[in-house]
């Protein structure tokens, strides 16, 4: 029967829809892109007022509520509004408080949810945030998955596409010829790389192997997934190439870290095999284009350092000359010349890039200072092993023979560059202990004085109680506490005996062998005040001091305290070196 009111109201709702909703959702996601804090602050309030209005549908308010979310969480990391982000996170708590009318409206808040609680585990580090993300993205999967939600009516591919279309304009392709996913296995493809980056991003806060593993897990899950889709073979303009070629750089990135850590032939040669299929896929000016270039270089030089393959390198230049590889190219090129440099065991590439380096000092700013200044100690510590080992001059007559050796002066460049870096206030406190126990022992090869070694000696002694601070835990705090053999307060009391300063060497050593002990008995001042005054501060105090004395299982480390090989592993981070880029879903 013809209802004249609900044809109106089916006219208005499509007005609203056209005129309003979708050009405002629409709007708030390009500025979200372009980073304009202001409109995006404005718009997110003009979400919110239209949530509010009894005429909007509910898959409608759904909507709107996600890409608020979505705003607010942006603005919390483009204008530093720490309560965007709680607020975001209250609004998906609240959406999942309700009884959801379908299970793809619960998945997709809690996927919201689950990416609200991952930027604000990264800006506060509270490691409830990434766990309760974690159980959201575990929960929505297991929506997602026919076998194990047994309540939800198992779609026909028919059904599958309808629901696809819905979401998606459908293109003109001949449905009799081209399998489409159904809808839940599409979303659980997603899910699963979402869940590989939390698990990701837990692996890199708090160093436990589990948490890899499990990242490695889902997102192979998920490329078994992919390969059932049209992703798999196409690498057209519809999509689908590039979709699995994320998928596929994201697991070659989980596979490479794994490799560094447990030096797994198996792992980087899967993870080559990944990468040279997703280059084929990936079109060169897509926005993910450059995580994949900087995964596959250096996954080749690793292949290259491990099996001493010089074709790796030049394979790994030639990505570089057809894609633009995220971040800093110059990393890359230095990496390429330093393994280069170890296989031919020659000085080929390096000086070239001991002048970049150089160049680039010039005008860096304090954080890039930070990381040349890193690489470049590397390159010259490489070059002066080089000279040592093969001399690039004769030393024949006297003259040659009396006149300092090459390599004693790449030493001490590269003495000095540690000794900067050392004293570079804006660099991390590990790395500038690891560039003061460095500069010790450079400054020791480069025949320095013992004033000279003194200095280095007591300021990575003072830097250990900064480096290895409380928040870390017991592990890498130990771990920090080993640098350089963990001998730093001995060789440093030694340097003050050869300076004739019996005081500062016991200073020293003092403050060497004190410094977990000192963070203990900051540890255990008595609450019995505090609590007085407020019981709930107290014991979220209690709390904070289980977390931060948690020694929780850790990746395990070779002997060197390491987690790559050599030359890279000379500029490496204590997490591992220079970590592949794990693409976003």
């Amino acid at each position: 029967m013809f209802d004249p009111a609900f044809v109106r109201m089916r006219f208005e709702v499509s007005l609203r829809f056209f005129r309003v909703w979708r050009p405002t959702v629409g709007r708030t996601v390009r500025a979200i892109e372009a980073g304009d804090a202001e409109e995006v602050r404005e718009l997110a309030r003009r979400l919110a007022v239209l949530r509010a209005t009894p005429a909007v549908p509910t898959w409608m308010r759904d909507l709107m509520r996600r890409v608020e979310m979505h705003a607010r969480v942006a603005l919390s990391l483009q204008a530093g509004e720490a309560q965007q982000l709680d607020r975001a996170v209250t609004m998906g708590e609240g959406a999942l408080a309700v009884p959801r009318t379908s299970w793809e409206a619960e998945a997709l808040d809690r996927i919201a949810l689950a990416e609200a609680l991952i930027s604000r585990f990264e800006q506060r580090a509270d490691p409830r945030d990434v766990d309760a993300a974690i159980e959201h993205l575990q929960g929505a999967s297991a929506l997602c998955d026919r076998r194990e939600s047994a309540e939800r009516p198992r779609l026909s591919l028919r059904e599958g596409l309808r629901r696809w279309n819905r979401q998606f304009p459908p293109r003109k392709l001949a449905y009799d010829t081209v399998q489409w996913p159904p809808m839940d296995e599409f979303m659980r493809s997603q899910l699963l790389c979402r869940l590989a980056g939390a698990y990701h991003t837990r692996f890199q806060a708090l160093w436990a192997v589990a948490d890899l593993q499990r990242a490695v897990i889902a997102i192979e899950e998920a490329e078994v997934l992919s390969r059932t889709f049209m992703w798999a073979v196409s690498s057209s303009s519809s999509g689908y190439g590039r979709q699995r070629g994320i998928v596929l750089s994201q697991l070659a990135a989980a596979l490479v870290i794994r490799y560094e850590i447990f030096r797994e032939p198996e792992d980087i040669v899967r993870a080559q095999w990944y990468l040279k299929d997703a280059d084929r896929l990936m079109p060169r000016r897509d926005a993910e284009s450059a995580g994949l270039a900087r995964n596959r270089v250096h996954a080749l030089v690793l292949q290259a350092e491990a099996l001493s393959q010089p074709s790796d390198l030049e394979e790994a230049e030639a990505v570089l000359r057809r894609r633009q590889p995220r971040g800093p190219g110059w990393l890359l090129q230095v990496q390429i010349a330093l393994v280069r440099s170890e296989i031919s065991g020659t000085a080929e590439g390096l000086d070239t890039a001991v002048r970049l380096m150089e160049s680039r000092l010039v005008d860096a700013t304090p954080a890039e200072a930070s990381e040349l200044l890193r690489w470049l100690a590397v390159l010259l510590w490489q070059w002066a092993e080089v000279e040592e080992s093969h001399p690039s001059r004769p030393d024949a007559d006297a003259t040659a023979a009396s006149s300092p050796s090459p390599a004693t002066g790449l030493w001490r460049r590269s003495a000095d560059a540690w000794r900067r870096l050392a004293m570079l206030e804006s660099a991390p406190a590990w790395r500038r202990l690891l560039a003061a126990s460095f500069w010790t022992q450079f400054a020791r090869n480069a025949g320095a004085g013992s004033a000279e070694r003194a200095e280095a000696a007591s300021l990575a002694v003072r830097l250990l109680p900064t480096a290895a601070w409380r928040g870390l835990d017991r592990i890498n705090q130990e771990m920090l506490l080993t640098v350089g053999g963990g001998g730093l307060a001995t060789t440093a009391a030694a340097a003050q005996l050869d300076a004739e300063r019996p005081e500062q060497a016991l200073e020293l050593l003092e403050l060497g062998r004190g410094v977990l002990w000192s963070q203990k008995l900051d540890a255990d001042t008595d609450l019995g005040l505090l609590r007085e005054h407020s019981e709930e501060l107290a014991a979220r105090l209690t709390s904070t001091r289980l977390l931060l004395e948690r020694t929780s299982s850790t990746v395990p480390r070779p002997a060197d305290g390491t987690a790559t090989g050599f030359p890279v592993a000379r500029a490496a981070d204590p997490a591992g070196g220079a970590q592949p880029e794990v693409p976003a879903p």
